[in-house]
């Protein structure tokens, strides 16, 4: 299918039916793979869509804010973007002793 990657063993076990079970994964590194991966196979899951759509924009983003700069001069503007984005991503939750409306 195109899609570039790697099988590997799983270091953890999984007990089923009193049977200890080998896992293994398959994983599928950078953009053009997840771009692949959403053109070809894609979700249903409106929050995979939504995942995928925030990481597109802070792709986006960030080759546009780090353009032409020099690689010292990068990680306050990565940092920055990261924090962004981790921020976006974040589940919303309830804090505690706060009543819910």
């Amino acid at each position: 299918m195109g899609l570039k990657g790697n099988i590997y063993k799983c270091k953890r076990n999984e007990h089923i039916w009193n049977t200890f079970q080998d896992q293994y994964r398959f994983q599928f590194n950078g953009i053009n793979n997840l771009r692949l991966f959403n053109s070809l196979i894609g979700s249903i899951n409106p929050k995979h869509k939504e995942k995928f759509s925030k990481f597109m924009d802070y792709d986006e983003k960030y080759n546009l804010e780090t353009r032409g700069h020099q690689t010292q001069k990068i990680k306050p503007i990565y940092d920055r973007i990261n924090l962004d984005f981790k921020k976006g991503m974040a589940a919303p939750r309830v804090e505690l002793g706060v009543p819910s409306s």
